[in-house]
């Protein structure tokens, strides 16, 4: 099916292979050596993880459907019946798909810009949800397409013809502002436009594996880039001095104060900003950073931050990477840096991306 490319592989057979096409882009773009030691770590089931759709309004003989597009003329796959979404994704998603179709709510066609529903995004990581419902024109139409719900934040969003965005500045219609997930003992929460996990089954894994590569001590302060909703920095917090986490989304820099007031971790700040301007700001005040993390997105964050962390004089990096080409680019714009252990977590079966946790120690 669209997206999960390599289903029909045995998973183990399908991780080797992923790990070596990993490495052998981080030795190509960044020279990093192959007798650097990797592990791979399973953390997520096969089925019943996805536990976040974008699924956009697409026309069918049945009706509307939200799914994905598929190829050669198929009909399109509806989420609502993908196997590797969590049931209650699928559950919210029928529910939202049977809402439309009784309204007669018609896709968003982009080629003659008619029609109303570009897509929705459909969240259920915790014990709330969340559902945000993207037009392409405004209207207040759709606001009572689902009744409320105390464990159902809903949204209306408005992405006119022409753009790409998943969200612009979602409208709060119903229902929880902020939905959440649990990691361990943390319940964390999360407010748009920050994501809720989309495979929340790895999250636990993710930290482990995390703190395993970083060892960070009772005496260090640790400089978290990327920081979200606080994710890993509760736990970084419990073993280090102090944290400081920077994030360009304030929305995720105000729910990771509140999520490590409600942990009853105090010795961890948030700052908005972006990385490169953070970086700066921070060496300025004389900020200490004697370990750091660096949560990476697709594009790589560049010369900009990569060479100032220099002045840190860290013990280590760790760079949690979804793209290997991202990290070997930020790698090689930072010469200082040698990777010499790696971990990939099988977050998204059935496709060949892993998410690249990578060791960064001086040269």
């Amino acid at each position: 099916m669209p997206g999960c490319a390599l289903r029909h592989l045995d998973d183990q057979a399908r991780r080797a292979w992923a790990a070596q096409q990993h490495r052998a882009t981080l030795s190509r773009l960044a020279g990093v050596d192959d007798a650097v030691p990797h592990a791979v770590v399973a953390p997520t089931p096969r089925d019943g993880y996805r536990a976040r759709a974008v699924a956009r309004a697409l026309p069918s003989e049945a009706g509307l459907v939200l799914g994905l597009g598929a190829r050669f003329g198929a009909p399109p796959v509806a989420l609502a019946e993908c196997p590797v979404q969590a049931a209650a994704t699928r559950t919210l998603l029928a529910q939202v798909q049977g809402a439309l179709r009784a309204r007669g709510v018609t896709p968003f066609d982009p080629t003659t810009e008619t029609g109303t529903l570009r897509h929705v995004v459909v969240e259920a990581a915790g014990p709330s949800r969340r559902l945000v419902l993207v037009t392409a024109t405004p209207t207040r139409a759709l606001d009572d397409l689902i009744g409320p719900a105390d464990d159902l934040g809903v949204f209306v969003d408005v992405v006119p013809p022409g753009r790409f965005d998943t969200l612009r500045r979602p409208r709060h219609v119903s229902g929880p502002r902020a939905a959440d997930f649990v990691v361990g003992a943390d319940r964390l929460e999360a407010t748009l436009p920050a994501w809720l996990p989309q495979a929340p089954a790895s999250l636990a894994a993710v930290r482990a594996g995390v703190l395993e590569l970083l060892a960070p001590r009772a005496d260090e302060g640790v400089l978290e880039l990327g920081c979200g909703v606080g994710t890993l920095s509760l736990a970084l917090a419990r073993r280090a001095a102090t944290v400081v986490g920077v994030d360009v989304e304030r929305a995720a820099v105000l729910d990771a104060a509140r999520n490590a007031a409600a942990a009853g971790v105090g010795n961890a700040s948030f700052r908005v900003g972006r990385a490169d301007h953070a970086v700066r700001r921070l060496l300025a005040g004389g900020q200490r950073a004697d370990v750091v993390v660096v949560h990476a997105m697709r594009k790589p964050y560049g010369a900009e931050v990569m060479r100032p962390l220099l002045a840190f004089s860290p013990r280590v990096v760790v760079y949690v990477a979804p793209s290997p080409a991202g990290l070997a680019r930020d790698l090689a714009a930072a010469p200082w840096l040698r990777a010499d252990r790696l971990i990939f977590v099988d977050q998204i079966p059935g496709t060949g991306g892993l998410l690249t946790l990578a060791r960064l120690v001086p040269a």
